[in-house]
């Protein structure tokens, strides 16, 4: 049995939980923050059978992982910087896959 521990971006905790918890998995959800940017994550807990680990990355990355997005940049008219949209990486997931030695539901 494995411990899943993943760190995501807040802003996809939703859509991260559904198709987990649709997958059929068991998710714990922990609000949590990060000490460099000060940004608010979500830590997922999960509990999964060796077999399952490979699946369950792949839909992370799938839902939370890395991709690119626009954004729209305010700019500064008093400045003539005007405001335009600009692409930018965003999500991602710090995840940890440990071994349990025993797993007890009571």
């Amino acid at each position: 049995m494995k411990m899943i521990l993943a760190i995501i971006r807040s802003d996809d905790s939703r859509q991260t939980l559904d198709a987990l918890t649709n997958a059929g998995y068991r998710v714990t959800k922990v609000a949590t923050e990060g000490a460099w940017l000060r940004k608010e994550n979500t830590t997922l807990l999960m509990g999964v059978q060796d077999n399952q680990v490979d699946h369950a990355l792949k839909m992370l990355k799938r839902v939370a992982g890395k991709r690119t997005g626009k954004q729209l940049f305010q700019g500064d008219l008093a400045i003539g910087i005007p405001p335009e949209e600009v692409e930018l990486e965003i999500g991602g997931a710090t995840v940890f896959v440990i071994d349990i030695g025993q797993f007890v539901q009571m």
